[in-house]
């Protein structure tokens, strides 16, 4: 018998905040975990790494992990959350591939990029979603053959759920200090990096400052209503750059509201929020652009295509190398960070708040 549930009600308004968080997470990973691939399918949807992709497993996954690198340096069990937390990274780490390589193939086909290239894509996506499969079935979070037929077996929904109902939770009053001084250290310590970061770099640079400044952003999602948006703060002059209805208009801008029971939430200004969500998208365009340019370029030469070390010829105005987009990076950092004091505004409004 297969157990894959929580062995509590996530919905539970008598469960602690934080258990409740981690099991509204978890539920959401199991049902996105008991997607089946169709009978009939063919082609990428025959594979179950990539049905689990589109069932969307990496959004609960990302949360769960954002939940666990708070939970691991706010609380007194933090080799549970380390734990959980590797759980959760190495699958999300193995769908971000299996992600990069779909969308490449796709972009691939709207730049007529040469057919060995587009199978290249296709291996390495299929790979992927076979290395997505295999630790899953490792670490027993999806039903496979190699699991006992007989008795119960727990998969790791239940047994992380388990785990997590025998901790001791801190009180409201107490999270929230905790969860103050976290956001804190967070923005201070990305204020820092920011300024001794080398943007030309593109994987520890770019890639490196946006990792850092969207998980200030999925921590305040995760939290399902311990922070929310002061809406009543206003803008400072010019930053009509920020406030677009594409940012300000975002569901994903729009953080939970929470149940108003417990301690009062943390307040972040709304427009620093929502200048943060502009940053965090303005980096991820140059961080794709100059991947995608790069990916190109090393595979095109590595296959022999000639021309292929010329991106442009393919990518056309996409094309971006490492050091373009270092020098874009470097100048909407500038302004956001140093001159707008992003980041400085964040932390003021943090502290007024202790």
């Amino acid at each position: 018998m297969i157990v894959d549930g929580l062995p509590f009600d996530p919905a539970s308004k008598d469960l602690p905040p934080g258990l409740r968080r981690f099991g509204a997470q978890l539920d959401k990973a199991r049902v996105a975990l008991a997607t089946k691939v169709a009978h009939d399918a063919k082609g990428p949807d025959a594979l179950l790494g990539h049905v689990l992709y589109r069932a969307n497993l990496r959004t609960p996954l990302f949360m769960l992990e954002g939940l666990s690198r708070i939970a691991r340096d706010t609380s007194e069990d933090e080799e549970t959350f380390r734990a959980v937390l590797r759980d959760v990274k190495i699958a999300e780490d193995v769908l971000g591939l299996v992600d990069f390589w779909w969308v490449l193939h796709g972009k691939g086909q709207e730049w007529e990029l040469p057919e060995e290239f587009l199978q290249m894509a296709r291996d390495r996506h299929q790979a992927a979603s076979g290395r997505l499969v295999g630790w899953l079935e490792a670490r027993a979070w999806i039903d496979h053959r190699y699991l006992p037929e007989e008795g119960e077996v727990h998969l790791r929904v239940h047994r992380i759920g388990r785990e997590l109902q025998g901790l001791r939770w801190p009180s409201a009053r107490k999270e929230r200090k905790r969860l103050l001084a976290f956001f804190r250290e967070c923005v201070e310590s990305t204020e820092r990096a920011a300024q001794s970061l080398d943007l030309n770099d593109l994987e520890h640079g770019i890639h490196e400052l946006r990792r850092r400044l969207r998980w200030i952003s999925i921590y305040a999602n995760a939290l399902d209503g311990a922070v929310q948006l002061d809406k009543s703060a206003k803008p400072p002059k010019n930053w009509s750059r920020y406030l677009t209805p594409a940012v300000v208009e975002n569901p994903f801008n729009d953080l939970p509201k929470g149940d108003g029971k417990g301690a009062d939430p943390i307040l972040f200004p709304a427009p620093v929020f929502y200048a943060l969500s502009w940053l965090i998208a303005e980096l991820g365009t140059l961080k794709d652009r100059a991947q995608w340019t790069e990916s190109v370029a090393d595979g095109l030469e590595a296959l022999g295509v000639a021309g292929g070390g010329k991106p442009k010829r393919w990518l056309g105005e996409v094309a971006l190398d490492a050091k373009e987009a270092g020098k874009a990076a470097g100048a909407l950092s500038r302004q956001a960070l140093l001159e707008d004091k992003l980041l400085q505004r964040l932390a003021a409004a943090l502290e007024a708040q202790s």
